[in-house]
């Protein structure tokens, strides 16, 4: 990717994403983080689908 930025910020948001991958990778091997989280977003999901309009944004706060 190419940015307007300062090379040294550009090095720290790489370093910062390449340790949140890590990370992320250590969770999900560790509790599966990352597939418990979208199975629940798919739950609310589904839920809303069935749901009216007024308690929709219910769960979208659950979500959050």
């Amino acid at each position: 990717l190419q940015a307007n930025a300062d090379p040294s910020v550009i090095s720290c948001m790489h370093n910062l994403s390449r340790r949140i991958a890590i990370a992320l990778q250590h969770e999900e091997r560790r509790c599966q983080y990352l597939t418990r989280e979208a199975k629940l977003m798919l739950s609310v999901q589904d839920e809303i689908t069935t749901t009216t309009e007024s308690e929709i944004f219910s769960h979208y706060s659950h979500l959050l």
